[in-house]
């Protein structure tokens, strides 16, 4: 077949056609019900696909699963779907790369050109960025301003996404904890800032990282005072999501400092439909599990290590 062309719509609907086929097994009777298409159309567009290099086969040795985890984690903590992945390294960086690429192939299956999605800071959420391969043409919302080091920029992340998904994104340049009450005012008061907020409420899938008071490794923790950062360890502070504190049993922490912290705050985050978090290492479990208690995730990309934290017996059940 000689290839065919017909425009950024036309391409669109290939990726589509794609995506329901190899990603989510759909077949091509169900993709005819779904689209409106004849079967033959939707064979033509597979074939289209494969001959215009859209598609791909990778052959790579079946990792382990953890399936069993799986189930056992869904039911424990309520959410729709976990994906537990292994890594022969225990270093922090190589568990982050390894869940990153679990991740992008869960969004990558997930995502549609329909859905509106929202991005926080985190440095597991850039290797999910830098393992992606393809999204659709979505809206990209940015969820929360910079943290951690100067190289390691928001805005930048917020725009990786979006240049794969072809859309401008919605962003704005401000760090996640500002020095004052009034510097957050006046850039609560910036268009780029209403802007953005403005999209936050039609996020429909977000892709958040957590960060652990203790130990401590969270990039929000870092741009705190030590003064500050004592008072939030007495105030019971153990993890923190896209801007929100969180104690042990997941309830947000109200704090002075709530409102020099630049990110969509929990009442957003309620109102997200599906909220996906990709966080690993062991030493995390505690941080990861405040996350998950607090009701705002729905899918959890994590390690090995963690699941069996997790699973672990504990004296009190988390539901």
């Amino acid at each position: 077949m000689g290839t065919t062309t017909g425009g950024e719509e036309h391409d669109n609907l290939v990726m589509e056609v794609a995506r329901a086929h190899y990603f989510r097994g759909e077949s091509q009777v169900r993709i005819a019900e779904a689209t409106g298409l004849s079967r033959f159309q939707v064979s033509r567009l597979l074939s289209e696909a494969w001959d215009r290099g859209a598609v791909r086969v990778s052959l790579h040795r079946p990792m382990r699963r953890w399936s069993s985890m799986e189930q056992e984690l869904k039911s424990r903590y309520g959410l729709q779907e976990v994906s537990v992945t292994s890594c022969s390294s225990t270093s922090q960086r190589a568990i982050r790369a390894v869940i990153g690429r679990q991740g992008a192939l869960l969004l990558q299956q997930r995502l549609t050109r329909h859905d509106v999605l929202g991005i926080g800071w985190g440095r597991t959420v850039k290797c999910l960025a830098d393992a992606l391969r393809y999204l659709p043409a979505c809206e990209v919302v940015q969820l929360a301003g910079q943290a951690g080091l100067p190289t390691d920029n928001l805005t930048d992340l917020v725009g990786t996404f979006a240049q794969i998904t072809g859309r401008q994104p919605h962003a704005f340049k401000a760090p996640m904890l500002v020095a004052s009450d009034r510097a957050a005012d006046d850039l609560l008061a910036s268009t780029a800032v209403k802007e953005t907020i403005g999209w936050v409420d039609r996020v429909s899938l977000a892709v958040v990282a957590v960060g652990s008071w203790d130990p401590p490794n969270s990039q929000l923790r870092m741009m705190m005072t030590p003064p500050e950062r004592s008072a939030l360890e007495r105030a019971g502070v153990v993890a923190e999501v896209c801007g929100a504190l969180l104690d042990r049993s997941g309830q947000v922490i109200s704090h002075p400092l709530d409102h020099r912290i630049m990110a969509a705050g929990m009442h957003h985050f309620k109102r997200i439909p599906t909220v996906m978090t990709v966080a690993g290492h062991v030493s995390k479990a505690s941080a990861i599990e405040a996350a998950l208690l607090s009701g705002m995730i729905e899918i959890l990309v994590t390690d090995h290590t963690v699941a069996r934290a997790l699973l672990a017996d504990r004296s009190t059940d988390p539901t």
